[in-house]
């Protein structure tokens, strides 16, 4: 289900030609792989596996993956896959609040910092806060390096009363969602 993708020229040539998806280079030498519009035809047909991996996807200066986000999913209904007759409840073993916050997934520089990323980009301001408050935390900032280290990339929802969507917050948190291996 998952496509192996080791090095960003395993995932370019799928999306190269398609105005639907961006490529950018950021300010400290890495490339994230993003889509930036979405219709009926963006995440199916043959690649539509390594499409739905063009949600924050990114690659170092040498071309090889750092860190690996969620894929595109769906909601209950929204596709083909995910209408209620087609989910195998039965195989579902944990259902988590959804928290009203910003994706933000680290990445370890060749420097041996780490710095936090929305989906699209180091540079907002929920990425540096989040960066901040990561380092302010040393036991939670020696486990997320140590997991990019493994290859593995940590997701996390990031909630603060200065980010407020929809929901308010008290105080900053990261909320683990998911761990992901960074090649599959």
């Amino acid at each position: 289900m998952f496509p192996i993708i080791a090095h960003i020229d395993d995932i370019l040539y799928v999306i190269e030609a398609d105005p639907q998806f961006r490529v950018a280079k950021q300010s400290n030498d890495t490339s994230i792989i993003c889509y930036m519009l979405q219709d009926e035809e963006t995440f199916v047909g043959q690649n539509a596996n390594f499409k739905r991996e063009c949600r924050g996807i990114t690659f170092g200066g040498d071309g090889k993956i750092l860190s690996r986000t969620l894929h595109k999913f769906f909601n209950v209904g929204e596709s083909e896959d995910t209408r209620p007759d087609n989910i195998p409840w039965e195989n579902i073993t944990r259902v988590t609040s959804k928290e009203d916050g910003s994706m933000i997934t680290f990445v370890l520089l060749p420097d041996g910092e780490v710095v936090g990323k929305t989906k699209k980009t180091f540079e907002s301001r929920e990425a540096i806060a989040a960066t901040e408050f990561l380092k302010a935390h040393p036991e939670k900032y020696e486990w997320v390096k140590n997991r990019l280290q493994q290859n593995i990339t940590p997701i996390f929802e990031w909630t603060s009363s200065r980010f407020p969507i929809v929901l308010q917050y008290k105080e900053d948190q990261l909320t683990l969602l998911q761990i992901r291996g960074n090649l599959t």
